[in-house]
Order: C-alpha cells, then sequence, then structure tokens
C-alpha cells in the first residue's frame, strides 16, 4: 500500500543570497551583451546549477528578480531585488563597501536601497559594512567569474524594495542591523520549514539506521557540524549521520523510540545555549537565544570582571557574546553549559542512552566535547517510547532542487519492532534498473518486472512510455541521490522496486547512485539496454572497438584536448555542452583538427532523429540541441556523401588530420604569461620528468606562475587532478586562458598565499574556503622567505609514498632546499639550458638561460 502519491510536495526556495547573485549575473550580461534574459543558470554553493527566473527591470535597474521562499515563505517571499553594475575607479570604493576579486577584475560590492548596515560585530558580515554575508559574497563572485568578468573594475549595488520596512518583521533591529534587511544564504537554498516533513524524514531515517543494526545515533543541527562530526567519526556508517536542524526535543524522542544505545548531537555555541536552557524548539522564530543563561554562567566564572558584565548585557548574539569573553575562558563556559545541556538530554530519555554533545564553532571547527554515561541495560531490548509527534498521515514530500538533510522516502511506521527486526534486515525487497538507452525497453521480460513492481522509478518520458499500467510511479528529478535513498529504503523493507534509466544506468546514470549508496544486503539487479553509443555505430555499420568515450553533459568542463588526442571519439553532450560547443572547444586547442571528419547525432531512436556530418569546422558551427552526441575521426573530411546521409564521410585518398603532439616541454609560445614568467620549456619537461606523474591521483602546483607546469601535467595525465595555487589574483584569468588553449579539463586553480590554501585556511578577505585533496605529487616553483615552512606543510599532506619537486634559481632558495630535511631528499640536479639564438641577423650563439636547480624528496610509504 502506498500513501504517498496524497502526500503534499514542499517547494524549496531561494535564499536572498542568490537572488542577489542571480541580478548581478543578469546585470552584468545586459551591460556586457545588452540582453535582459528571462532565467540565469547560477552555480550554487552546493556545487549545482540552476535556472533562476527573473522580472522585467524596468528603465532605471539592470536586473532584477522577485524572491520565492518557497513553501517556507518568510518576510522576504515575494519581494522585489534589483542590481546595477558599472565601471569605476579602485578610489570609489566606500568604507562600507566590500572589494571582491572576480578572476583578473575587481567588483565593489555594495548595498543599495533596503540593504542594511551592519553595526555591531560577531556577526557573519563584517562590523560597519553591508549586511551581506559570506555565503552571497562568495556566490556573487564565482558567478560573475563564470559570466566572464576577469578584468577592470566595477561597482555593483544590490537593492531591496520596501527593505527598510520589511527588516522591522526581523530579528535585524536587535542585532544592529539598521535601514534594511540581510542578504543572507549558505547554500543558497531555502529549505521549506514543515515541522511535519522534517520529523518524518528524522524519524525515518533513524528507523533505517536502526534496521541495519545501527545502535549510535549522530545528530547535527547543519551542514558544518554534520561534516565535522563525520570526519571525527569516521568509523561510523553514513546512515548514522542526520540534520535535524532545530528539532531538538522530537529527535531525542524518536532515537529513544528505537533504542539507541548512545546518541550524539554536534552543534554550534548558540544551539549549545539553548539545549543548556531546555528549550524543545531551537529555532529562532520560536524562542530568543537565552542571554540570561549565558551572562549568568559568565559572572560566576568572571565574577571580578564588571566591564565585561556590562559589555554582555548589550549583546543580542551568542556569537557576539563569545567575541567578548576571553579566550582563556570560553572552553571552561561552554563546557559547563555543554554538561547542563546534557542534563536537559538525559531527562528527555527515559531508556537512558549515553549521551555526548560535540561543540564546532561558527565556521565548523571542533572546539571539545562533553558525554554522559548511558543508564541503559545492555543485555535488554529497545524500550519502545512513544514518538512526540507519532501521527499516521502520510508525511510531505520535500521536492528538493539541492541537498536534502536525509532521505525522504515514506515507510509506514508499525506498531512494534521486535528484536529479531533488528538483528536481521527484512528481506524480500528488490531493485530492478533497467537501462533504457535510446528508447523503452518492451519485451516480454522488462513488461513482467513493470507488472510486479510496488514502485517505478524513471523521468516523466519513460514512465509516460510504460507498455503496462504501472501501481506506484516516482519521478527522478534534481536530486537523483535522495532518490535514490528513497528506492533502497522501500527496498530494505520487502518492496519490489523497477528503476527506468535514461541512457546507460551506469554511466553518470542513476544506476552508478544506486551502486555509491547500496550496503552488502540490498538486492539490485542491472538490466543492460543498447546505449545511444552503440545504436549509432551500428547503423553507421562502422566498428568502435578503438572509439574513446567521454561524456561532457554533467561536468562544467569539456576535456577537449583529451577528445581532439583521440583517433576515434565519440562525445555525449548535454544541456550546458551541446555538440557544437563541443566542437568549437576542440578547435579552440587543436586548429589542425578543423577538416577531420565529424558527425552530430541528435535524439537518437526518436521522432526527431537527425544526423549531419561534415568538417569539424563546419559542424562547430551548426547550432544544436542537448542530446546530443560528437562523433570525430581520424580521417580529412573529403565530401563524396552529403552531409544529410546517416553514413559517415569517406576520406579522400588516404589523407589523414594532423595529430596533436605531445604535451612535454610544450614551447613558451604555447602559454600566456607575465613578465616572462614561466618555466622553461626543457626544464619544464626534466621536471614533469622527475615527478614521475601517475596515471591518476592528485597533483599540487604551487607558485603556479602562467601554469603551465600544471596544465601540461594535466594534459599528458587527463585522469590526474591538477590543483594549481597561485597568489596573486590577477594571475588568475592569465591561467584560465591558458587552460582553454590547452584544452585540459582537470585543472583546478586556487588563489591565495599557498599556506593557507594547503592548510585549509579561509582567505583573509572571506571570500573563498579553499581545501585541496591530499597529493601524490607536489611541485613548488615559488616560494620566499617561508620556503621551509611550505616544504614542511606540503609534505605533511603528500601521501605516503608520494614524491614533491622543488626548483630554485636563487641562491636563497638553493640554500633553503639544500638544507631541508636531506634525509627525505633522493635527486638533485642542476640544469643549464642554452637555446641558439642570432646575433646581429648575421651569426648565431647559444645563449644560456638561468641555472636551475631541481630537488626530489620522496615521503616514506607506511607499511
Amino acid at each position: 500500500m502506498s500513501r504517498k502519491k496524497d502526500a503534499k510536495t514542499l517547494r524549496w526556495g531561494y535564499s536572498t543570497g542568490a537572488c542577489a547573485a542571480a541580478v548581478a549575473v543578469a546585470a552584468w550580461l545586459r551591460l556586457t551583451r545588452g540582453e535582459t534574459p528571462e532565467y540565469v543558470q547560477l552555480r550554487f554553493l552546493d556545487g549545482k546549477d540552476r535556472m533562476i527566473p527573473l522580472l522585467e527591470p524596468g528603465a532605471e535597474r539592470m536586473a532584477a528578480i522577485r524572491k520565492d521562499g518557497g513553501d517556507d515563505p518568510d518576510c522576504t517571499h515575494g519581494a522585489v531585488m534589483y542590481a546595477n553594475i558599472r565601471s569605476c575607479a579602485p578610489d570609489d570604493a566606500e568604507p562600507e563597501d566590500y572589494t571582491l576579486v572576480v578572476g583578473g577584475g575587481i567588483v565593489i560590492l555594495r548595498g543599495a536601497e533596503g540593504v542594511g548596515l551592519c553595526t555591531r560585530y560577531g556577526l557573519d558580515c563584517e562590523q560597519n559594512r553591508w549586511a551581506i554575508n559570506t555565503g552571497p559574497r562568495r556566490m556573487i563572485t564565482e558567478n560573475l567569474r563564470r559570466a566572464g568578468l576577469d578584468a577592470g573594475c566595477r561597482l555593483l549595488e544590490i537593492g531591496v524594495e520596501n527593505g527598510r520596512e520589511l527588516a522591522t518583521h526581523t530579528l535585524n533591529p536587535r542585532l544592529g542591523i539598521q535601514g534594511g534587511i540581510s542578504i543572507l544564504g549558505t547554500t543558497g537554498l531555502v529549505r521549506p520549514y514543515s515541522h511535519e516533513a522534517y520529523i518524518d524524514t528524522v524519524r525515518i531515517c533513524v528507523k533505517s539506521h536502526y534496521l541495519s543494526g545501527g545502535s549510535h545515533m549522530v545528530f547535527c543541527t547543519g551542514g558544518r557540524t554534520k561534516a565535522g562530526a563525520e570526519t571525527l567519526l569516521a568509523e561510523l556508517p553514513g546512515t548514522a549521520f542526520v540534520c535535524i536542524g532545530d528539532f531538538i526535543a522530537e529527535s531525542l524522542a524518536v532515537a529513544c523510540r528505537y533504542g539507541m544505545r548512545e546518541i550524539t548531537v554536534a552543534c554550534m555555541p548558540g544551539k549549545l545555549c539553548k539545549y543548556a536552557a531546555g528549550f524543545d524548539n531551537t529555532h529562532a522564530h520560536k524562542v530568543d537565544q537565552d542571554m540570561d543563561l549565558l551572562r549568568a554562567e559568565v559572572r560566576n566564572a568572571l565574577p571580578d570582571e564588571n566591564s565585561l558584565h556590562d559589555a554582555l548585557e548589550h549583546s543580542v548574539s551568542v556569537r557576539e557574546a563569545l567575541l567578548l569573553i576571553p579566550e582563556t575562558a570560553r572552553q571552561g563556559l561552554l563546557g559547563r553549559l555543554a554538561r547542563v545541556g546534557l542534563e536537559q538530554f538525559a531527562r528527555r530519555c527515559a531508556n537512558g542512552p549515553a549521551l555526548r554533545l560535540m561543540v564546532f564553532d561558527f565556521d565548523g571547527r571542533f572546539l571539545f566535547e562533553e558525554a554522559r554515561e548511558g543508564t541503559a541495560d545492555e543485555t535488554s531490548g529497545p524500550e519502545m517510547l512513544p514518538v512526540a509527534d507519532g501521527k499516521d498521515e502520510a508525511p510531505a514530500q520535500l521536492a528538493d532542487p539541492g541537498e536534502i538533510v536525509g532521505p525522504t522516502y515514506f515507510i509506514p511506521d508499525g506498531a512494534a519492532i521486535e528484536e529479531d527486526e533488528r538483528k536481521t534486515p527484512v528481506t524480500g525487497g528488490r531493485i530492478d534498473v533497467l537501462s533504457c538507452g535510446i528508447g523503452f525497453p518492451a519485451d516480454a521480460g522488462v513488461s513482467a518486472l513493470l507488472e510486479g513492481a510496488d514502485v517505478v522509478y524513471g523521468s516523466r518520458a519513460l514512465l509516460a512510455a510504460s507498455p503496462v499500467a504501472l501501481r506506484d510511479t516516482r519521478a527522478i528529478g534534481a536530486n537523483a541521490r535522495a532518490n535514490a535513498a528513497e528506492a533502497l529504503a522501500l527496498c530494505r523493507e520487502g518492496r519490489r522496486v523497477v528503476a527506468l534509466a535514461s541512457g546507460d544506468a551506469l554511466y553518470h546514470g542513476f544506476g552508478g547512485t544506486l551502486s555509491g549508496l547500496c550496503q552488502e544486503d540490498d538486492e539490485i539487479v542491472y538490466h543492460p539496454g543498447v546505449t545511444a553509443f552503440q545504436a549509432l555505430f551500428h547503423r553507421l555499420g562502422l566498428p568502435w572497438h578503438d572509439a574513446r568515450l567521454f561524456s561532457a553533459h554533467s561536468g562544467e568542463r569539456i576535456p577537449a584536448r583529451a577528445i581532439a588526442e583521440a583517433p576515434l571519439s565519440v562525445t555525449y553532450a548535454g544541456s550546458r555542452h551541446p555538440a557544437d560547443a563541443i566542437a568549437r572547444a576542440v578547435l579552440g586547442c587543436h586548429p589542425a583538427a578543423a577538416g577531420r571528419a565529424a558527425l552530430i547525432a541528435e535524439r537518437l531512436g526518436s521522432d526527431e532523429e537527425r544526423i549531419r556530418s561534415g568538417p569539424l569546422k563546419d559542424l562547430a558551427g551548426t547550432a544544436c540541441g542537448p542530446t546530443s552526441i560528437l562523433v570525430i575521426f581520424p580521417d580529412v573530411y573529403g565530401g563524396r556523401r552529403q552531409p544529410a546521409q546517416t553514413t559517415p564521410p569517406a576520406p579522400d585518398g588516404h589523407r589523414t588530420a594532423n595529430a596533436p603532439t605531445l604535451a612535454l616541454g610544450l614551447p613558451e609560445e604555447d602559454f600566456e604569461r607575465e613578465n616572462n614568467l614561466i618555466t622553461a620549456s626543457d626544464v619544464r619537461a626534466v621536471i614533469l620528468s622527475r615527478l614521475r606523474l601517475p596515471a591518476w591521483g592528485t597533483l599540487w602546483d604551487i607558485g603556479a606562475g602562467s601554469g603551465s607546469v600544471g596544465l601540461e601535467a594535466a594534459a599528458l595525465r587527463p585522469d590526474l587532478n591538477v590543483h594549481g595555487v597561485e597568489r596573486k589574483a590577477e594571475r588568475g584569468a592569465l591561467i584560465e586562458r591558458n587552460r582553454l588553449r590547452l584544452g585540459v579539463a582537470n585543472y583546478t586553480l586556487h588563489v591565495g598565499n599557498a599556506q593557507e590554501v594547503v592548510l585549509d585556511t579561509v582567505l583573509d578577505d572571506g571570500t573563498f574556503t579553499l581545501a585541496l585533496p591530499a597529493p601524490d605529487r607536489v611541485f613548488i616553483g615559488g616560494g620566499g622567505g617561508d620556503l621551509p615552512e611550505l616544504l614542511a606543510a606540503c609534505m605533511n599532506r603528500l601521501r605516503p609514498g608520494g614524491l614533491m619537486a622543488a626548483s630554485a634559481v636563487t641562491l636563497e632558495s638553493f640554500a633553503a632546499l639544500l638544507a631541508w630535511s636531506p634525509e627525505l631528499r633522493t635527486g638533485l640536479c642542476r640544469l643549464d639550458v642554452a637555446n641558439e639564438r642570432a646575433i646581429a641577423g648575421t651569426s648565431r650563439h647559444l645563449k644560456p638561460q638561468n641555472t636551475i636547480y631541481v630537488f626530489t624528496f620522496r615521503k616514506e610509504a607506511t607499511t
């Protein structure tokens, strides 16, 4: 029996920060292209792109948007936000403005009508600056960069109609934000704040963990505390961690009902104070932060600090208060509050589980933990306690355009749960995954699977094409991960589930998502189908054993160089990068491929199928839709067949296209550079050889300069993740242009001080938080007086067995490298390179370059 069809769908909304980023991009497009777009594609802080609708801006504004709070509308729901942007000089910045580095350009961010000014410290926005938080500033920076802003100086003004009046309905006046609303958002999304749906989600997550044999539940108040708890409690399975938001009382009751032996709550100081005060629900609209309790604790701990007590009387937030309290006293004070909070938890947990509070600071860094031993009898079964809001109606379903707190599937609550159920998960469920390829598989076996299915997942088009009537259908939406978690939960309940996957389920498909989430006892059966790739080559009558397969339908970047280097390449396109855009990217990095025979196939298997062939340069200039495939052949187009034919062109004679050359020691002329700041081609070849580049893994290029070493490494090893680090922001746009020219997709640039980036520290402008994955190889091409510290930091992060190479051109850096950890050094070479040059146009000589020293170090592998 399914009641999910009758469940209410709750829409997610967008934060004021997302709206500010959207109008910023729209204003930029209007300034540079004269466009007034109806939608903009926006990159959110969860890394996903979403289309955001805009308003007609009117005469005096360049862009406008109506804020949509989804099904959790607050006072800003429906507010009109707008933006204007113009060229300016850096000196035009006022003290209240923020200065954002965007690519190689600068954006002065200013609040206009209706945006508040922050007059107190302790908030996420800076004191005496516009109330525009860190998250929105990051979204604006990232999306303007993606929209093409990479030079010059611009003044960006963000305003809100009636913002001053709207602010009177918020906590802003009490928090010291004057004159308007705050521009907020940690992800850009507004989760629909339904009490019923949230608690239903928590209940189901706890039950799922219970059925898998779990006895330790970790409740987290948000994404940063969840990430920190998962790191510190890595031994626990993913099902143990659930975001509970403000619903502490209900969550504890659910955990007790399912007999959890240990409960950990991960929170920040603000929630900690509310826990100590005994609040059931900690939402800001339900309760204020209990400053009286905090002030009383400070008076007890620091009775003689009268000036501090006076200052705390005027504090309006825990964050502000903690900044006033001496650092030496903070942790002890919070520790006492944590112990009081644990006592409050214990009063709610009649079955006596062990309790723990893990406290993180406002940036998500771990501070401390407090624990309280449990009193439960370890040999007894779980005590079935009543759930705080155990209603029996179907839960609301969260229509989530982004990451959710947990799976939102529906599992009917039973009257009781036997102890045997805890030890042995329910069996009988199964998921059959059908790869639908170019069409819906309609054989008898598939029909039988569909007829016997309790639930069928798929795109709306595939569900509509079903040859049999379906009992219960679930459309796979933007958050396929949540759909997969839901399907697995139904399977574990004994339900029969069928998933219809577009294309190949295990190639960037729903099947791969299921595979990544499944557990050992889950039964998933994959049924292959004919893919568009196979169907196309069979239709053409061509062998495809030499073909290399690429996908650009979901990635941000096109692996243009790798596509060009494949003699026979097949690339799946998408809405972000249709086949003609991929063709242009290939020509951008390898113009000699202009005459190569190519083919674009659109909407294979449909009534609108279209196949066109011709020279790559011609196809690059012909627009096509998102459901397309680009095939590039090794031969030069001979034109013996008409482009409308469904077979590829035959080459004239034995003409073949010029193949790309090996990317080792590429000429300096291939790179744009500043003041000739580049590693010479011959030196670069030796450095790359000394690094012994692995086929996959991670390489750091520290002090990237023009990016030549890291970019060439990325071209040599397409499956190696290369991260470049460059201190000067103005070189970032230069490196990005070099990346596009070289056509590599596996290179990521990070702008900032190398040690801060390596140590995962927030940059001093508050705009980016950069974290690099641990490297297998490191190259350090720059470094000043802090070179020994940088070497140590990189070696500390280097994986066991990894190599680190560093070059020196100055005597100071040579001396520092020679003295640093000689026991780890595995090689040192001196390069004296000279190249032939003309003298006065009549004679030639060998002109020497600077002497370069290349040091290599190895981190011992663990046994």
